[in-house]
């Protein structure tokens, strides 16, 4: 299971790069499309009013699941969700397919999610909504399960 969570975090660090890089832009930018799609997250009592966001990839990397409070329209920007007193946050969901290059990585057909399916999300924390460049997470995990039905899904985070 443990080379499962690094496969993933390998195929998905350039795009987690990216949204580093360019993460939290003004909010006079577009944004990504409305997205019915959310992802609660609980058991973060230890990061109250810290922030975070989750990624998951599928099928090696060819399409990636994100899970934010916003996105921008580009898919490389956004605001990451503020963890609640409770040790939860609600993030919005979208799929996107990932490419570009290390160097310059990019994304394209980013669409709300409203899908059913069960999988795995790699959890990244901040200590600001605003990510930038070379911002470096303060923690990070996963979330083993989250089941969504019509785009709703729910699960506990795990270090």
């Amino acid at each position: 299971m443990k080379n499962t969570f690094k496969a993933i975090g390998f195929i998905t660090l350039a795009v987690i790069i990216g949204f580093a890089f360019t993460a939290c832009k003004d909010e006079e930018e577009d944004l990504a499309p409305e997205t019915s799609g959310r992802l609660t997250i609980t058991g973060l009592g230890a990061y109250s009013g810290k922030y975070v966001y989750a990624q998951h990839s599928i099928n090696n990397g060819q399409l990636l699941i994100t899970a934010a409070a916003s996105l921008n329209s580009n898919g490389m920007g956004g605001k990451c969700g503020k963890i609640g007193n409770d040790g939860s946050v609600e993030l919005k969901v979208w799929t996107m397919t990932p490419g570009g290059t290390q160097q310059n990585p990019s994304v394209s057909n980013i669409n709300g999610y409203a899908g059913n399916d069960t999988t795995t999300f790699g959890v990244y924390l901040y200590n600001s909504e605003s990510v930038t460049q070379g911002s470096a997470p303060i923690a990070s995990g996963y979330i083993q399960s989250v089941t969504f039905i019509n785009g709703i899904g729910s699960g506990a985070f795990e270090q």
